[in-house]
């Protein structure tokens, strides 16, 4: 969820949607855990598709993520956010890994 977009309308273009591109689709949107009733579409910055939108609001990809289920732009200078199935921002950013290499840390 973008903070700057009022509405549906997608506000995120130029240089900014390079790195956050529309969630556009040619079809009719569908999702896993959510009511089908809060997906929908509105017009999109680009010109080939209109982009999915959830609870009225426009979907955005980020990105630094390179696969399903990464948050990496979640909190992106407090304007970029999650959604929740509710169709609330979700303001929290996840915790860091805690993961080791078991080695000190230095991938050894």
């Amino acid at each position: 969820m973008f903070k700057h977009d009022t509405g549906s309308s997608p506000t995120c273009t130029g240089s900014c949607a390079s790195i956050w591109p529309p969630d556009d689709t040619t079809g009719t949107p569908q999702g896993t855990g959510v009511s089908s009733s809060m997906l929908g579409t509105t017009a999109s910055t680009t010109a080939h598709a209109t982009q999915v939108t959830f609870d009225g609001h426009p979907l955005y990809y980020y990105s630094g993520d390179s696969k399903a289920g990464q948050v990496n732009g979640q909190g992106v200078q407090g304007i970029w956010f999650a959604v929740s199935p509710s169709g609330s921002a979700i303001t929290t950013t996840p915790a860091p890994s805690t993961s080791s290499t078991g080695n000190g840390g230095y991938g050894y």
